[in-house]
């Protein structure tokens, strides 16, 4: 899941590039892949849509700095807006409704 991302950063020198290593924890759940992956990274990104299971994640992430949590739906839909199906058990929430 890791990606090595390089970024521009200005300096009285010119431009420095800076590689750091940033994961994306997509369809997050609670930050159970992303709590064992904290100490890998310079930045964690986690992406979890279903509303119950998003605060939960971010109250999980909330002592780690370099975690940003995204309270998103990701999908391959050119759709601006796709639908979600959240369940009552985490696990099963889906952007499929016929799963």
């Amino acid at each position: 899941m890791g990606r090595c991302f390089l970024y521009e950063k200005a300096s009285s020198s010119g431009k420095v590039y800076v590689k750091i290593m940033i994961y994306f924890d997509i369809g997050a759940n609670k930050g159970e892949w992303a709590q064992a992956n904290l100490n890998e990274c310079d930045k964690l990104v986690c992406v979890e849509p279903a509303p119950s299971t998003f605060n939960s994640l971010k109250e999980n992430m909330s002592s780690h700095d370099h975690v940003e949590c995204l309270r998103y739906a990701v999908c391959d839909s050119p759709d601006k807006m796709v639908a979600f199906y959240e369940s009552s058990d985490d696990a099963l929430s889906t952007l499929n409704k016929d799963w």
